[in-house]
């Protein structure tokens, strides 16, 4: 069973320059029929941060996530998010959903 939607089912694809700051943004969907807790864990490279690392999402919300990588090279990030019921009714149900990030160097 999907709970989250990232970005529509889609990569995130975001064209850089290279050692020019690039914001850029992508939704996050809660497809369940209950409110889920969310922790975006960070990207692997500290070139890229997020605006946010917790969410609360209602049944049906979607909240945008922004970002800002500065780097130098094209890249593939494949972050994470952990999510539970919430409240969580018990550790055991977390689960983790994977997105790719995709900076094309222009």
């Amino acid at each position: 069973m999907e709970f989250i939607k990232v970005n529509n089912g889609n990569n995130i694809d975001v064209n850089i320059k290279p050692n020019v700051s690039q914001s850029f943004s992508f939704p996050v969907e809660n497809i369940s029929n209950q409110e889920l807790e969310l922790v975006f864990s960070k990207v692997s490279c500290t070139c890229t941060t997020l605006d946010t690392l917790t969410a609360r999402l209602a049944p049906g919300d979607t909240k945008t996530i922004r970002g800002t990588v500065l780097r130098a090279t094209s890249a593939i990030f494949e972050p994470t998010i952990t999510f539970n019921a919430a409240p969580p009714e018990k550790l055991a149900d977390m689960q983790t959903v994977t997105y790719n990030i995709h900076f094309h160097l222009t």
